[in-house]
């Protein structure tokens, strides 16, 4: 029955709302091939691998290298994401904290870490930032042990060290060696002429100290 242009339903009469669910599916499936495309990339790396929320008290993401980079289980880490940084000395976990959060506004941040491990090993950790926004924003961590580059790069320091200190040490020598020379040369001068020879003496005594000074 209708009445002033309105229209009366029955009391059996349904409603029915279609809606088209294929491309939120798609996209659901896009994003879990990159998660498990992106967890083959994490395992297979040497680096520990992990991920945490913007507000960093949420770990997402933890790679089986994780214990052995920072020293904490990768399931203890997803319980309690503070406690990764538990080795770390109470300076450089300020700074890790002042990194992440900086990482957020300005990109990727960077830096070297001294981690005790709990079997006593003193190793130095390069932690890298980066974020990301997918949906919620994620910041994306890798942890390289670089105490063996490190270890190598002082050795190489000291033995350039040691090498200068050799050919200083050996220009000095020859250097001394070449004034008493010239200091010699002085002394038959003023023997052959008298004349000079007073002359010669202060001159001879002001090469012999320069002389000592680099046999010093």
């Amino acid at each position: 029955m209708e009445a002033s242009g309105a229209r009366c339903w029955s009391a059996d009469a349904s409603i029915v709302v279609a809606i088209d669910m294929s491309g939120q599916q798609a996209a659901l499936s896009a994003l879990a091939a990159t998660q498990e495309r992106f967890g083959r990339f994490a395992e297979a790396v040497d680096e520990a691998v992990f991920v945490i929320d913007a507000a960093r008290d949420q770990a997402l993401f933890a790679n089986r290298r994780f214990e052995l980079v920072l020293g904490v289980r990768a399931d203890e880490f997803l319980q309690d994401p503070g406690c990764a940084w538990r080795y770390l000395t109470e300076t450089d976990r300020a700074r890790v904290d002042e990194l992440l959060h900086a990482a957020l506004g300005h990109g990727h941040q960077e830096t070297d870490v001294h981690v005790a491990l709990p079997d006593g090993r003193l190793r130095v950790v390069r932690l890298r930032f980066f974020p990301a926004r997918l949906g919620s924003a994620e910041i994306y961590c890798l942890a390289e042990d670089v105490t063996d580059i490190r270890d190598m790069a002082e050795r190489r320091l000291q033995d350039a060290i040691r090498q200068k200190d050799t050919l200083v040490r050996e220009v000095h020598h020859r250097i001394k060696n070449n004034l008493q020379g010239v200091a010699g040369l002085l002394q038959q001068i003023g023997q052959r002429k008298p004349e000079v020879a007073g002359v010669m003496s202060e001159v001879i005594g002001q090469v012999q100290a320069i002389a000592q000074v680099y046999g010093l």
